[in-house]
């Protein structure tokens, strides 16, 4: 809310649904803090205070509070929050929030909705990558989404990691799903930060998080696993003469004693596969293939190695 002065009043309001009983996380409380800038949500400049009580679960329990606005130096806004207080234990950082409610007395104050209420946001391990994942309760205006994404919990330091924006919804109150691959992440051994930016039509964008992605233990056995990488090394011999054999030497990259679908084609000049060498599940783990070049023209041809998250191309001359 911005345009306010001191004495107005706001009230706000919602219900909360967790799944603990009151002496227990996850909890829910209704709080606010005052800004300098009320176009970044998450800027801070003092606390306005809240409704002590947290939410009682489990089951839907209502929390409201009515704040006088008293400015400070150059204050003029005041965010409200819907806190969760979470825990250690599975699905003790969730709870759900519905019917928000907010009025002020000010004639000339403004609230403010962000475009998009955001019903989830995480970034999981899943076939070898880093997904990012996210549910939207509602659109506004919005023409799509980039990700960000930093080795730290600082967004000066993020990057746009996707190339092309990721479309939304445009105006809608119904629930969306989204996920956006991170191809260029080591799912394995780093530490990420992850951040959603929204695009809308006038031009403006919200940021939401930080969310936290860790190394993946595939197998619960408290260690990280170890991971190869695909590559292809040149055949020889290159030239060749039809006739004679070709060896192929490659490595199939994943978490080491998993299969992984790959495939090893011969193409020509125009790009029509010639050859299927390979086409199969094999194991992680090094390669070498024999061909012997028969019932092919001379010319110039190339070769592919291809896997889920790898693909390399090579020349192959045919005498």
């Amino acid at each position: 809310m911005t345009g306010l002065t001191d004495g107005d009043e706001i009230t706000a309001s919602f219900w909360v649904y967790d799944i603990n009983d009151s002496l227990s996380y996850p909890k829910g409380r209704i709080w606010a803090h005052y800004t300098s800038d009320p176009s970044d949500i998450d800027s801070y400049s003092g606390s306005a205070g809240g409704n002590e009580a947290y939410s009682i679960g489990p089951g839907w329990s209502q929390l409201s509070w009515t704040w006088t606005f008293a400015s400070s130096g150059d204050d003029d806004g005041i965010v409200i929050e819907a806190r969760i207080y979470s825990g250690s234990d599975p699905g003790a950082n969730l709870i759900y929030i519905d019917d928000t409610a907010i009025e002020i007395t000010s004639d000339i104050g403004t609230i403010h909705t962000l475009p998009v209420e955001l019903s989830s946001f995480t970034a999981v391990y899943a076939n070898d990558f880093v997904t990012v994942e996210w549910a939207t309760a509602s659109e506004t205006d919005v023409i799509g989404f980039n990700i960000y994404r930093a080795h730290e919990d600082n967004f000066e330091r993020a990057d746009k990691v996707n190339v092309d924006l990721i479309p939304g919804h445009g105006t809608t109150t119904q629930p969306k799903d989204y996920s956006f691959i991170d191809v260029t992440a080591d799912a394995y051994f780093t530490t990420y930060y992850y951040w959603l930016e929204v695009v809308n039509y006038g031009g403006t964008t919200d940021i939401y998080g930080s969310i936290q992605y860790d190394p993946v233990d595939v197998d619960g056995d408290g260690l990280l696993n170890t991971v190869v990488h695909s590559f292809l090394n040149d055949v020889f011999p290159n030239p060749v003469q039809v006739g004679e054999n070709i060896t192929f030497k490659f490595m199939i990259g994943g978490l080491e004693g998993t299969m992984r679908p790959v495939s090893l084609n011969i193409y020509n000049i125009k790009g029509e596969l010639v050859k299927e060498v390979i086409n199969e599940e094999k194991m992680v783990k090094d390669y070498t293939e024999t061909w012997r070049v028969n019932d092919i023209a001379n010319g110039v041809y190339f070769y592919q190695l291809k896997t889920e998250n790898y693909q390399e191309t090579k020349k192959l001359l045919i005498q």
